[in-house]
């Protein structure tokens, strides 16, 4: 099979742009994911509804990159026939050099869709945790009251039995 640099050097350029603008999109959302791993901690509600919609803009924009490597593997490998065809497919059609290039950029996206996974699955175990421990803790204040004899109709008052009230119930 020809090497496609020599009849296709411009879609080769292209799907290493767009190889390059995906990396830097997924280094901005592992930065994203570590300062939503701070605002966590601190549980700053407000830091984590801003990151929340950040996040969702990555993840969109990140999609569109992905659905535009595939039409440009897709311009690279003609018969394809709608076909999926993963980048180390194109290692045997490509130059050597470029080869080279496309396992380095393979190997750092890989990566950093580790770190993303990563990430996301801590960030969200520690959302989980804290939101059980939250609700433990409202379980516990709200058993203590109801236990307690002021808010049981089993107290020395009858709630039938007219008192005078210390607030006005009009309206």
């Amino acid at each position: 099979m020809e090497k496609l640099h020599e009849a296709k050097p411009g879609v080769v350029a292209a799907l290493f742009a767009s190889l390059e603008k995906e990396i830097a999109l997924c280094e901005e959302l592992v930065t994203v994911l570590d300062i939503e791993k701070a605002a966590l901690i601190a549980m700053n509600m407000q830091e984590l509804i801003r990151l929340s919609g950040l996040k969702q803009n990555l993840a969109e924009r990140i999609s569109r990159q992905d659905e535009y490597l595939r039409e440009t593997i897709v311009r690279l490998v003609e018969d394809s026939d709608g076909r999926v065809y993963k980048l180390s497919a194109l290692e045997p059609v490509i130059a050597d050099d470029e080869a080279a290039s496309l396992r380095r950029y393979r190997e750092k996206l890989s990566s950093l869709r580790f770190k993303i996974e990563d990430r996301n699955l801590v960030n969200r175990r520690f959302a989980e945790e804290t939101m059980k421990y939250i609700g433990d803790a409202i379980s516990m204040i709200t058993g203590a009251i109801a236990e307690h004899t002021a808010y049981q109709s089993r107290g020395n008052h009858s709630p039938s039995t007219p008192r005078p009230a210390l607030i006005s119930r009009e309206v």
